[in-house]
């Protein structure tokens, strides 16, 4: 159900054949009696008595709170069906994957040939900037620096999110935050970065340690081989809670501490969305990995 412009794009779907797709045009008012004609579909179908829904997805405008009314009212059982759509969309063909590198390089790049020399510059020459003027800096670097973009058409490439720079000794490894305006500290600096090109996402983390001690620099090493762990556990047919599984015992036969720490997942799939919240690297995801999967660990 969508708008006649939505539809328009959405037409191709009606000829594939493995499955049948009917799109019904909304309307820009009263949309009960169309509800009552696909829900009339829905209970002749296979005499259906269950409707598909994704419920951990939340949308705004008119037309929702008028849809989940109807969906309420319709009799009919709700079923999450979110890990089952991510299952399907998650394997990328060839195209998608040559897409998916290229934005990977331009995520690497930024950091390697322009953040890290902006930090060292910064550090050897005591200079005051704040985390959200590197931030700003970066998202400037992937609109207008020719090196970076390559042959890359300016217009298709743009940041998954505001990069996010931390330093200072507080730190948080969400997406939602954005960069505070505190001087960065030349101690562990930590950059938060990702690119979207032709609508594809990859992301990057990585620490930057000035003068680390011994015990940081040992640390840094194991969760490096812990995370070399976890790249050969993640195969085609491994449960994404296995994985995680694993990775935690890994690291916790080479120092109990820090697998204390550990985050709560280890890691998500990406493409066109930048976080697939149903196939994450955790101890509660059941789904499995599966060839042409993208994974942000």
């Amino acid at each position: 159900i969508a708008s006649k412009k939505k539809l328009s794009f959405l037409q191709p779907l009606e000829s594939i054949d493995f499955v049948k797709v009917k799109l019904v045009l909304r309307s820009k008012e009263d949309n009960s009696a169309t509800f009552a004609d696909v829900f009339a579909q829905v209970k002749g179908s296979r005499k259906g008595k269950t409707l598909g829904t994704m419920a951990k997805d939340k949308f705004g405008g008119d037309f929702v709170p008028e849809w989940q009314k109807a969906i309420d009212g319709s009799g009919l059982e709700t079923v999450d069906e979110s890990l089952q759509l991510a299952g399907l969309m998650a394997p990328k063909d060839a195209a998608e994957l040559q897409t998916l590198k290229r934005s990977g390089q331009l995520s690497s790049d930024v950091f390697s040939k322009f953040f890290k020399s902006e930090v060292l510059k910064i550090v050897d020459r005591e200079k005051r900037v704040k985390h959200s003027a590197l931030a700003s800096s970066i998202e400037q670097a992937l609109r207008e620096n020719k090196q970076l973009l390559g042959n890359a058409d300016p217009n298709e490439v743009e940041t998954c999110y505001s990069p996010i720079i931390q330093s200072g000794g507080n730190y948080s490894l969400k997406f939602s935050i954005v960069s505070d305006d505190k001087t960065l500290k030349y101690d562990t600096i930590i950059c938060q970065m990702g690119a979207r090109y032709r609508s594809y996402c990859t992301n990057i983390v990585r620490t930057m340690m000035v003068q680390p001690s011994e015990a940081q620099q040992e640390n840094y090493k194991i969760l490096l081989e812990a995370e070399e762990e976890m790249q050969k556990e993640l195969k085609d047919g491994a449960k994404l809670c296995d994985v995680y599984s694993k990775t935690l015992e890994f690291l916790a036969s080479k120092n109990k501490a820090l697998a204390e720490r550990v985050t709560k997942t280890m890691g998500f799939a990406t493409g066109i969305e930048f976080k697939e919240s149903s196939l994450t690297i955790g101890p509660k995801c059941q789904a499995v990995a599966k060839a042409g999967m993208v994974f942000n660990l």
